[in-house]
């Protein structure tokens, strides 16, 4: 008998009485909803899967999709999540992870079990059931795909329980597979999942729902991975810079490491920003460094630099890209083969359609709003390849003591293509999966039912 049959023969008996002796709750003529929010399940394995690519059968073959959502950048959970589920109306968050720097405060802040709750982040108050926090992501460490498995049935039986007619849950373990063991690990998880869901339709025909079922980004590595903590420290260092807890002068640099990720969000006085990012953008392991400026910005890696500009539009942005010396981003072959019309202006539909299969998926667009989606923004975000990280020395520890080999070897946060690809997918009448959408379009057709669904709610209940 396989894990996975160990554990659904163990749950299922149960889950199934509980769900049997619960009353119909939806909204007559109308099906209820449920989204649920997997972390950091790249594209590619769903695709797989869904596609029957490791020789057994095809998953989640209810619902349409996978369309591959292309994530914020950096491609993290806070910021992906802030920019996915802008159609719901949340506001942003303070930071780029639990813990951040608070430039009004000019001090860090967050990142504890008890300011974790304390400090708001709107993306962590939206969902109906929601398995996350410090505490919970160190235990699920211990056993990631059992964790998950439970916490998708908790999930699902809190969606039976409620008579939300649309009902959204998240669980952060899904994200420990990859980080502690690999991205196709998380086979397991999703057929479990979707054999979860096909019992529930068969227990429950006269409740019907439907599914959305989306990831935040994905992932990328493969060997073990290098922390870059001590060559950042010394290429800034070097250029005259000096790593602080608060900016004083020019030449105060603040770095908040949290979790291991491939992306780098550094704090500075705006005029340091341009040399900050140059410095760090020379270590071995960076692959670029964006420096913010008002409607522009500059990259920096490697000798290569070049510069973004925006021109806001009535009805659509332009945007400009610039190679100053080399060329960070491989953008000149296109623009060569595209010509100089309009000054090298192009619009914003013209760059996502022209970049989204590329190695660096609907860039321009995604750095102007990795400094617009939270409301203490990096003065400098920098990129790393898929052989570094960077992070805390405590997620550090714990990781050498969990993963075999002792290092990570998978993990998010960069431009690149990898951890930028998250999945999509839903069985709502009418949606059809485009082959990939931008994170801020994803969602936009199931907050409009969610809407609806919740506005016939009040309509229904609201007394003549």
């Amino acid at each position: 008998m396989s894990h996975l049959q160990y554990l659904r023969n163990a749950c299922c008996g149960l889950l199934a009485a509980c769900f049997l002796a619960l009353p119909a709750t939806a909204d007559a003529g109308r099906p209820r909803l449920i989204i649920i929010a997997l972390d950091a399940v790249p594209y590619e394995v769903v695709a797989a899967l869904k596609n029957g690519e490791q020789g057994e059968d095809g998953v989640l073959d209810e619902l349409r999709g996978p369309a591959a959502v292309i994530s914020t950048f950096p491609s993290t959970t806070t910021l992906a999540m802030s920019g996915i589920l802008e159609p719901f109306g949340l506001e942003h968050s303070p930071g780029y992870e639990a813990r951040f720097y608070d430039r009004g405060r000019n001090e860090v802040r967050g990142g504890g079990p008890i300011s974790y709750h304390r400090i708001p982040f709107p993306w962590r108050d939206v969902w109906d059931w929601h398995k996350g926090g410090v505490i919970h992501k160190m235990i699920g460490g211990l056993r990631p795909v059992r964790t998950s498995i439970k916490a998708i049935d908790q999930a699902l039986d809190a969606f039976m329980r409620s008579d939300e007619p649309v009902f959204m849950a998240y669980t952060d373990a899904t994200d420990l597979i990859g980080h502690l063991r690999r991205p196709e690990d998380l086979e397991v998880v999703l057929r479990w999942l979707d054999d979860a869901l096909e019992e529930l339709h068969a227990l429950h025909p006269d409740e019907p729902f439907y599914t959305v079922l989306f990831s935040d980004h994905g992932q990328h590595g493969g060997e073990s991975l290098v922390n870059l903590r001590k060559p950042v420290r010394r290429a800034l260092k070097q250029a005259g810079f000096r790593l602080r807890k608060h900016i004083k002068s020019p030449s105060d640099v603040v770095i908040v490491p949290f979790g291991l990720i491939s992306s780098l969000p550094l704090h500075t006085d705006p005029q340091s920003a341009a040399a900050v990012a140059a410095a760090v953008g020379e270590v071995e392991g960076i692959d670029l460094c964006v420096a913010a400026g008002d409607d522009h910005w500059l990259i920096a890696g490697h000798g290569s630099r070049a510069e973004v500009r925006r021109r806001r539009g009535e009805g659509e942005d332009l945007w400009h890209y610039r190679p100053l010396a080399g060329d960070p981003l491989g953008f000149q072959p296109l623009l060569a083969q595209a010509g100089s019309g309009d000054d090298g202006w192009r619009t914003d539909r013209w760059w996502f359609e022209h970049t989204k299969d590329g190695n660096y998926p609907d860039a321009l667009y995604r750095i102007a709003r990795a400094f617009d989606l939270v409301k203490n923004p990096a003065s400098v975000i920098c990129s790393l390849d898929d052989r570094a990280m960077y992070g805390s020395l405590i997620t550090a520890i714990g990781a050498r003591m969990t993963v075999k080999g002792g290092n990570l070897r998978y993990t998010h946060g960069a431009l690149s293509r990898g951890p930028s690809l998250g999945f999509l997918m839903s069985d709502l009448p009418g949606w059809e999966p485009p082959p990939i959408v931008r994170f801020d379009d994803a969602m936009k057709p199931f907050a409009a039912y969610a809407r609806a669904s919740r506005e016939q709610r009040a309509a229904a209940t609201t007394p003549e």
